[in-house]
């Protein structure tokens, strides 16, 4: 079967690996003249400068596909792990000591007497969540900041479900990693995105830059998958399913 991708950035080539491994064409179209979407590294004088994310949560997968590629992961420096959360100020801890004791009196409260526990209850926010499991003052400066930064939309509109969920699943696939936590290409994100690219060329997908999305109507034995911004999906899918669209 043949499959064609719409965008070469991080979600189309990884899209595109996973189908050449399992026996697929693929043929990818890109509009930009290279790989990786928002994902760019370049070189500046005091060192690497990324335009979108600058490492990845480590997982099997992507030590597995950072090895077909040859690339070299790396852990960040012990200094470059501080998490500062701005309230009046940088913070380590955003909390004063009354929050944080309404934090900690909330958080036992829920582990001893809640049937619920700290899972979450269908359909419940981050923010509803944090406020019956940890207090509002959490939601306001501890949770909405840290969880806003990483799903970029507010608590009031983020699942407790599914972060709860994720955060369970990255601790049990962590089991028996060679490195825990953030790691990142010696030579940037850049230098991930142009050498999945390469081996994918290496490895038998076409990969055509500089050219615009066309006609989705999938040819005979032909499937389509549009890997771009929702924006740009919109538009594409409108020249072809209005509906869709």
């Amino acid at each position: 079967m043949q499959v064609r991708i719409i965008g070469a950035g991080a979600s189309g080539l990884t899209a595109a690996y996973f189908l050449r491994k399992a026996g697929y064409s693929v043929e990818v179209e890109e509009r930009e003249l290279g790989p990786g979407g928002m994902i760019q590294t370049s070189r500046e004088p005091l060192g690497l400068r990324e335009s979108a994310a600058n490492a990845f949560v480590n997982s099997h997968w992507i030590e597995q596909i950072s090895a077909d590629i040859g690339i070299e992961l790396v852990a960040p420096l012990r200094s470059a792990r501080a998490r500062f959360i701005f309230r009046g100020r940088p913070r380590r801890w955003p909390l004063n000591f009354l929050e944080t004791i309404v934090l900690a009196k909330k958080a036992l409260a829920t582990r001893v007497l809640s049937p619920d526990g700290f899972g979450a209850r269908p359909r419940e926010t981050i923010a509803t969540w944090g406020k019956r499991c940890l207090g509002s003052p959490s939601v306001d400066y501890l949770l909405g900041p840290a969880l806003g930064g990483i799903y970029a939309g507010p608590p009031e509109e983020l699942s407790a479900s599914l972060i709860l969920a994720s955060l369970k699943e990255a601790r049990l696939s962590a089991v028996g990693l060679k490195r825990h936590g953030s790691v990142a290409p010696r030579e940037g994100m850049g230098e991930f995105m142009k050498k999945l690219a390469d081996w994918l060329t290496g490895n038998g997908a076409k990969i055509s830059y500089g050219k615009e999305a066309g006609a989705l109507i999938p040819g005979p034995g032909e499937k389509v998958v549009v890997a771009t911004s929702l924006a740009d999906a919109t538009e594409i899918l409108g020249r072809s399913f209005p509906q869709a669209s």
